[in-house]
């Protein structure tokens, strides 16, 4: 029967599936089934049977969505689309949602690691996946003390670890959280200020 997967075929889905994006699937899969002598595949045929084995398509190997990087950084996702815009970060369109290859990121951290400064290097670790780097880039470009004081919601009484926690969770940037701080306007909705 034309349509039945092999073992084989089973196996590489399974190992593409989650690792590279959704709009590459058919793609890396094909080339592979060319070489190997399998029929080629059409991404919706791939989806599908990804679906129906229980995989997740959403890439967090060689591939990451920016909503992930952030997640990691304890950024805000706009941060990251910025770098793609900005700094030339190279990324694909995955849908709506927008992709990078883990080794553009890492040649990017390179690049321009006072992006990813302020980030510990066990975090940078699991984003880079390479230790050196990730030592590196947090030895030259260490927290500040700012990202290690408390903050306080003046409204609520919920206090944060730091003025990155409460904007992440407030989802503001940074900047806008520390200029409420300094200022005593509002971010969010809420009055802020440095917890003692």
């Amino acid at each position: 029967m034309a349509n039945s997967w092999g073992p084989a075929e089973v196996d590489r889905l399974d190992q593409l599936a989650g690792d590279v994006p959704i709009c590459n699937l058919a793609e890396y899969f094909n080339r592979w089934a060319r070489k190997n002598g399998y029929p080629e595949r059409s991404r919706r045929a791939l989806t599908d049977r990804a679906h129906a084995m229980g995989l997740s398509l959403i890439p967090v190997g060689r591939w990451m969505r920016t909503s992930a990087i952030a997640g990691i950084l304890g950024v805000h996702e706009e941060t990251i689309r910025r770098w793609v815009a900005r700094y030339q970060l190279p990324a694909v369109l995955d849908g709506s949602s927008w992709t990078v290859r883990r080794r553009d990121l890492v040649q990017f951290a390179k690049r321009r690691p006072e992006l990813f400064g302020r980030t510990p290097a066990p975090v940078l670790l699991m984003l880079l996946e390479n230790n050196a780097l990730a030592e590196k880039i947090s030895a030259a470009h260490p927290r500040k003390l700012s990202d290690c004081r408390r903050v306080r919601n003046l409204d609520t009484l919920k206090v944060y670890p730091s003025a990155t926690e409460a904007a992440r969770r407030h989802f503001i940037t940074r900047q806008t959280m520390a200029t409420a701080i300094r200022t005593g306007g509002t971010a969010a909705g809420y009055h802020w200020a440095w917890a003692e």
